[in-house]
C-alpha cells in the first residue's frame, strides 16, 4: 500500500494551483450569459470560501508540525544526558536542519505563490490587451465605413498622408536650419 503521509508542501503547491484555477473561474463567469452569471459567480465564491478554510487548516498544521519539531529537538536535549554529548550534538544539528528545512518550505510556498500572482496579472493583462485589439478593430471598421459614406477615396488618403511627411520633413529642416544659425551666431558673437 502507498504512503499515507501527506507531504504539507505537496498540498500547499495544490492549494497555490487551486488559487490560479480560482481566478481563472471568476474570469470565466463573466463570459456566461447574464441568466446563468448570478449562479456561476454564487459558486465560484463558495469554493473561494472553501479554499480560505483549507488553507488556514494547512497553516495551522504547519505550525503545529513546526511546533512538534521544537519539542523533539528538547525532548533529545534532555534525554542526551543519559546517551552522552555525541548524541546531543547529532540531535541539535538535525533539529536545527529540521527547521531550516521547514524554514526553506515556507519561502518556496510565498515565493511559488507570488508567481502564481504574476502569472495571473499576465494572464489578464493579455486578455484586456486582446479585447482592446478586437474593439479597436470594430472602430476602424466603423471609419473606413463613415469615410466610404462621405466619398473620401484611397487617393485623397494617400494625398493628406504625403502632406504629412512633407510638412514634417520641412518642419525637421526648419529646426535643423534654426539650430545651425543659433551655434553660428554663438561662435561667432565673440569676434
Amino acid at each position: 500500500m502507498g504512503n499515507n503521509n501527506v507531504d504539507a508542501y505537496d498540498v500547499s503547491i495544490g492549494m497555490d494551483e487551486m488559487a490560479k484555477r480560482l481566478t481563472e473561474l471568476d474570469r470565466l463567469v463573466t463570459n456566461e450569459p447574464k441568466a446563468k452569471r448570478e449562479d456561476f459567480r454564487r459558486r465560484v465564491d463558495h469554493l473561494k470560501n472553501t479554499h480560505v478554510h483549507i488553507k488556514q487548516q494547512l497553516d495551522t498544521y504547519a505550525r503545529k508540525a513546526g511546533i512538534n519539531l521544537t519539542h523533539r529537538g528538547q525532548r533529545a536535549d534532555l534525554f542526551a544526558g543519559a546517551a552522552g554529548q555525541d548524541m546531543l550534538d547529532k540531535s541539535r544539528e538535525f533539529a536545527e536542519l529540521q527547521q531550516l528545512e521547514a524554514a526553506e518550505g515556507g519561502t518556496l510556498n510565498r515565493s511559488n505563490r507570488m508567481i502564481g500572482e504574476y502569472l495571473a496579472t499576465g494572464l489578464e493583462t493579455l486578455q484586456e490587451l486582446q479585447d482592446q485589439r478586437s474593439r479597436l478593430k470594430g472602430v476602424q471598421k466603423k471609419v473606413l465605413d463613415i469615410m466610404n459614406y462621405l466619398g473620401i477615396s484611397n487617393t485623397i488618403m494617400k494625398t493628406v498622408t504625403e502632406r504629412d511627411y512633407w510638412d514634417a520633413r520641412i518642419a525637421l529642416g526648419g529646426m535643423a536650419f534654426v539650430m545651425l544659425l543659433v551655434i553660428y551666431l554663438w561662435w561667432n558673437r565673440g569676434k
